[in-house]
Order: C-alpha cells, then sequence, then structure tokens
C-alpha cells in the first residue's frame, strides 16, 4: 500500500501501537507495560462480551525500514507481524505487512469466521483503508461498521 505522507510520519504512526484502536476494528485497546518493548493488547472475542488479551513484544525497530512484533509465549493468540516502510519520494511510503497468526480454536476458527466474512485477510484491508486515511487527512477515519 503507498501512503500519500512523509515515511517519518508513516513510521511513527505505526511505532505507537496505542494509535491501532484508530484504525483496527478489532482492536480495543493497546497500552504500554513496564518493558518498553512489551505492549499489552485487548481485541475483540468471538462475543463483544469475551475480550482477548495479550502482551506482544517488538522483535525489530529500524528507524523508518522495519517494525516487528509477536506474542509472547503462552499467550491465547498467537501473532507475528513484520511492517516494511520504503520511500517513494519525500511525500509518499510504501509498505508491505507480513503477518501470521493462529486463532483460538485453530482451521475451525478460521474457517466459521470466513463464513460470516469476518476473516482476517479482509479486515485487515478494511483496517489499513482507514489507516491510510487517518495517515493522509489527518482526521480520524470514518467507519460505518461501529456506527
Amino acid at each position: 500500500m503507498t501512503i500519500d505522507a512523509p515515511i517519518e510520519k508513516v513510521f511513527a504512526f505505526w511505532d505507537d501501537f496505542e494509535n491501532f484502536p484508530r484504525f483496527m476494528h478489532h482492536v480495543r485497546e493497546v497500552r504500554p507495560t513496564r518493558d518498553p518493548q512489551v505492549w499489552h493488547w485487548t481485541v475483540s472475542g468471538a462475543s463483544p462480551a469475551t475480550p482477548i488479551e495479550f502482551n506482544a513484544v517488538v522483535t525489530e525497530r529500524v528507524f523508518n525500514r522495519v517494525l516487528s512484533w509477536k506474542t509472547t509465549p503462552g499467550s491465547v493468540v498467537g501473532h507475528a507481524e513484520l511492517v516494511r516502510f520504503d520511500p517513494v519520494n519525500d511525500d509518499r511510503t510504501r509498505i508491505q505487512i507480513r503477518l501470521s497468526y493462529n486463532l483460538p480454536g485453530g482451521a475451525l476458527a478460521h474457517g466459521v469466521l470466513a463464513l460470516f466474512g469476518a476473516d482476517p485477510k479482509s479486515r485487515l484491508d478494511e483496517d489499513l483503508v482507514r489507516m491510510k486515511t487517518a495517515l493522509e487527512t489527518g482526521r480520524q477515519p470514518y467507519d460505518a461498521a461501529r456506527a
């Protein structure tokens, strides 16, 4: 995805995980822990009454180039993400995302989500459009699904 914003702005936005609830539909809260490399995540579960919580540790941070993290051992959800940042020019940035996850319930859970139109790939694509909107306009992206 290419974003009409300088690489410094795009990287800074991603590097502050507390921004994630602004554009990721299923992320309720992300907050720092005592360890500056570990963040506590709260995401939507199977129902609104059952959120899922886990910690994720930053595994690589190269300023304006790479940001990656993964869940800590023993987490309910297995998750790892890597984001690469490449300047297109002074005012445009290309990001590439690699995401892996293991949902509670494994393949069965993924199949059920896909049947109901909630597969993670589709959700991530929607989230990235909201992120792009937030970075390019400076405004909170409108999300009819939350209304």
